[in-house]
């Protein structure tokens, strides 16, 4: 399957002192977000769609990601999905003062790895603007290649100011090469799955409370195929929007590297045999004003652990690379906050 992406795992050092909310994920975002169009953006007060540049800049292409004029997926929707996952410090500490580090992490998906070079002079800047306040400002000390198994790449550095391209790229079939399911019973073996982060599930227009193992993979299913359509892809030839997970088993589509109905409805077919055999599980969230439109928004989920039993050890096994890809791309809304972050585990852990 043609699915790709990039980790970075970013640094920063507090100039003086860091006072930021518990949950980092909407600062981080906020601010990326402003910083990123008022570097870039050449007429500040047009709106991205009446500007006559539009579809050849990169904020526009990040944060307003068009849905192609030839496109056969989303033609309904005003945006793509956003081609970036920002992962906050999971820790809730709120004060940091210059004696500290702190990490947070970036997933580019396909293309947008192109556009590594502005996150990396965004968040340079918004370390001299501020994060959230002018007083909260910080040095980016390094950038290090998160998917690096060494953990040694070092892609950027604050005293060269020189950014590496010699950086790890994810291909599915690596992921599905080093899939190491957990180890259980061969009758009927069970794995944890972690949500790390507030997850924000919807079915059928509502928020999802009893996570089921089969709505999490659909979920993440879409997610896949999205992302791969949309940023992976170099032709627009998919499935209808309304058809990711809901066309007949035997509409095959094409053989070029594309997630096909065929294989999601085979993997669904699997994910409604799992069982929950237990949750722990908590409801977070926070409000806060869009900085793009000023609207509130309630950026709310579930964070804890859940307990699946799987119907055999093949099953688990056929599952599990699409739920480590679903550690990278996280699953469910408002993943660019840093929602929706899963890990996979093993049962009794």
């Amino acid at each position: 399957m043609r699915f790709f992406l990039s980790c970075f795992r970013f640094i920063i050092k507090p100039k003086e002192k860091l006072v930021l909310p518990a949950y980092k994920g909407a600062v981080l975002r906020g601010g990326l977000g402003w910083a990123f169009k008022n570097l870039v953006c050449i007429r500040k007060d047009k709106e991205c769609s009446n500007c006559l540049i539009s579809r050849r800049c990169s904020y526009f292409s990040i944060f307003e990601t068009p849905v192609p004029a030839d496109a056969t997926m989303m033609r309904k929707y005003p945006f793509a999905p956003h081609p970036f996952i920002l992962t906050p410090p999971l820790n809730a500490e709120t004060n940091f003062d210059n004696s500290c580090e702190l990490e947070f992490e970036l997933t580019l998906i396909g293309r947008a790895i192109d556009y590594l070079p502005y996150f990396v002079y965004v968040f340079d800047e918004l370390g001299r603007c501020g994060l959230g306040r002018p007083e909260n400002q910080y040095s980016l000390v390094r950038i290090e290649d998160a998917a690096d198994p060494a953990g040694n790449c070092l892609v950027y550095e604050e005293a060269s100011k020189k950014l590496s391209d010699n950086f790890h790229r994810i291909h599915f079939s690596e992921v599905q090469d080093r899939s190491h399911v957990p180890d259980g019973a061969e009758a009927s073996p069970a794995a944890l799955l972690r949500l790390l982060t507030p997850t924000h599930l919807v079915r059928d227009g509502n928020i999802d409370h009893e996570l089921k193992f089969a709505t999490v993979m659909e979920s993440l299913l879409r997610r896949i195929k999205l992302l791969q359509y949309f940023h992976c892809m170099d032709r627009h030839d998919g499935s209808s929007p309304d058809a990711i997970v809901s066309a007949p088993a035997e509409a095959v589509q094409n053989d070029g590297g594309e997630l096909t109905s065929k294989e999601i409805h085979r993997l669904l077919s699997i994910s409604d045999q799992v069982e929950t055999m237990d949750k722990r599980l908590r409801w977070t969230g926070n409000r806060r004003k869009s900085g793009h439109s000023g609207a509130p928004m309630t950026l709310s989920g579930f964070a804890g652990e859940i307990e699946y039993r799987f119907p055999s050890q093949e099953a688990l096994e056929a599952l599990a690379p699409y739920l480590r890809m679903g550690e990278f791309i996280h699953i469910g809304k408002h993943t660019s906050f840093g929602f929706g972050k899963i890990r996979l585990g093993k049962s009794g852990e």
